[in-house]
């Protein structure tokens, strides 16, 4: 013999449930959402001012950079910017990195 319930009850009865599915699924999404970035790198002639390159950067609605050095002057240009920042190591600095914390810290 089954046993139906009607629909109320059974959401009524799984209602915390629910909620906290919910509450997962738009947080995931949100983390998972894509966002527009910019990679900035400093190999050319004539580049503009880092005042300059924060301001267009935010005047983009761009939120995150990405850059590839740890150049004091960038960082102090992109420091308390709300941007966010990810430094990249060059593939041929991994395994030195990788082999001595000592490495890693400098």
């Amino acid at each position: 013999m089954v046993i139906t319930r009607h629909p109320s009850t059974w959401i009524a009865s799984n209602l915390g449930r629910i909620a906290v599915i919910s509450i997962c699924t738009i947080m995931i999404a949100d983390a998972v959402t894509p966002q527009i970035g910019i990679n900035y790198g400093r190999l050319a002639d004539n580049l503009p001012s880092l005042e300059n390159v924060v301001s267009l950067i935010k005047n983009l609605n761009i939120r995150s950079v990405k850059i590839y050095d740890t150049n004091s002057q960038v960082l102090n240009a992109l420091a308390n910017s709300g941007l966010q920042v990810c430094v990249m190591l060059p593939n041929d600095q991994i395994s030195n990195i990788a082999s001595s914390q000592t490495n890693s810290d400098n």
